[in-house]
């Protein structure tokens, strides 16, 4: 039989520590941070930096953008025309027949 101390609900010989997948579940404590999204951490930590540095970073992400759809477009019109060019001698090659044979005018 265990004895249980009403003052305290803990069972002995029970872990007193909270497994942090059951504190999720209780909701927020005193303790805890409610969570935030990324665009307050990203306010938060851009924040306290210096104006140029954050027109900086924004001047380095708008022109990687710009990079890569550059050369998304780069990259798709070479392999479009490599195509073109590919479909283009593929046909002038059937078009061309041999000649049958022993038809060759022989000049003397």
């Amino acid at each position: 039989m265990t004895i249980v101390d009403p003052a305290s609900p803990a069972v002995p010989g029970e872990d007193p520590v909270v497994p942090p997948v059951r504190a999720a579940r209780r909701g927020p404590s005193r303790h805890r941070r409610p969570p935030r999204s990324w665009p307050e951490l990203a306010a938060e930590v851009l924040g306290g930096w210096a104006a140029t540095l954050r027109v900086a970073l924004l001047a380095a992400v708008a022109f990687g953008g710009v990079g890569v759809v550059f050369f998304g477009a780069s990259a798709g019109a070479g392999i479009s025309g490599s195509v073109l060019a590919a479909a283009i001698v593929l046909a002038c090659l059937r078009r061309r027949e041999p000649p049958p044979p022993g038809s060759a005018e022989v000049t003397e």
